[in-house]
């Protein structure tokens, strides 16, 4: 669905905007005081966001499925870090996070938990994802619900809902 989004024309200028949001989840840690040295991000575009924690001494991994993305991972520092979804044995992280991964897949659930199934006993998830009942609050989409449609989300998420999935997966 890259493609479809118009995500990058260049991926180098996507891969370093996506430093801004490894800045931002690590701030947000920070401020739940959530200690970590390593993290793994399902579905890392270019890995703009690894490429920040491991500047900053992270151990990282990560898994993409856009091929074209791959391939520019492994044309760089990150390609003994990220590996295609099908190749990822154990996710033996502090951190695992899916940044506007999860409101894609075709069964989130069940993908959660073959997560929980792989991971450390101490590893915490992070996901982020669009929550259509506070459109108003972020600034972007800044109250403009159809900056939040998109084709390719299989699902939408408010608050209470993911707050309800998170219960049933407890």
């Amino acid at each position: 669905y890259q493609h479809l989004y118009r995500r990058y024309e260049v991926i180098d200028d996507y891969f370093k905007s996506q430093e801004l949001y490894a800045i931002e989840l690590e701030t947000l840690l920070e401020s739940k005081n959530i200690k970590f040295k390593s993290i793994f991000e399902i579905g890392c575009g270019a890995g703009g966001a690894l490429n920040y924690f491991l500047k900053n001494n992270y151990i990282v991994g990560g898994s993409e499925y856009s091929g074209e993305l791959l391939n520019f991972i492994n044309n760089s520092k990150l390609k003994n870090f990220v590996v295609s979804p099908e190749n990822v044995k154990r996710y033996d992280y502090d951190i695992i996070f899916l940044n506007h991964v999860f409101e894609h897949l075709d069964n989130p659930k069940s993908f959660l938990l073959d997560i929980i199934k792989k991971m450390a006993p101490n590893s915490k998830i992070v996901l982020t994802v669009p929550d259509y009942s506070r459109i108003d609050l972020f600034r972007y989409p800044g109250g403009n619900l159809m900056n939040y449609i998109h084709i390719a989300h299989k699902f939408n998420f408010s608050y209470l809902s993911f707050k309800k999935l998170s219960n049933q997966l407890n």
